[in-house]
């Protein structure tokens, strides 16, 4: 599969019903918006109903793989933690990680206090199996709506990251 090929098939692919309504916006190289056979980067914005209310993904077409990586935008930026919040949030997401199953991981940059989720989707994946390939997607979306309430409040400082994944748990969650 070429990548011109996967970027048309991602899009069509996220126009189906099963991912939720979300903003896209197609942006080239250098960063200006094109058409869909000029596409380098599809970046999606969904609104969340918790306390992260906004989140982004950007999938980044690559020669032989699409890059996808997700984060929460908090008033225009990260979630605002102290410094020793970074070490619980850091507990918390390898509690997500360890029960998430749609191949993204969870992790913290130290220097910005980014929370991201990122994942890596070789063009055969889509073309074999295009339901994995939107599930990691999807599953970047799904995670971090069952998760941000919990998350923000370790960020924050009002939860440990064990009394956190314990809540979480409680809810019904597991991917």
């Amino acid at each position: 599969m070429t990548k011109g090929q996967a970027m048309s098939m991602v899009s069509g692919l996220l126009k189906k019903e099963r991912i939720k309504h979300h903003l896209e916006t197609r942006i080239g190289a250098d960063k200006k918006l094109v058409t869909l056979e000029n596409v380098d980067c599809i970046h999606l914005t969904w609104f969340l109903d918790n306390a992260l209310r906004e989140l982004q993904i950007t999938c980044t077409f690559c020669d032989a793989w699409l890059d996808i990586l997700g984060f929460p935008d908090v008033n225009g930026g990260p979630v605002e933690m102290p410094e020793r919040g970074a070490d619980e949030v850091i507990r918390f997401l390898n509690e997500v990680n360890s029960h998430a199953k749609f191949g993204c991981v969870f992790y913290l940059d130290m220097e910005t206090h980014d929370i991201a989720c990122a994942g890596r989707i070789p063009y055969p994946l889509p073309e074999r199996a295009p339901d994995c390939s939107v599930s990691m997607i999807d599953g970047i979306w799904g995670s971090f709506s069952d998760v941000g309430d919990e998350l923000m409040a370790v960020a924050q400082g009002s939860l440990t990251a064990r009394e956190a994944f314990r809540l979480v748990l409680d809810k019904g969650w597991g991917w």
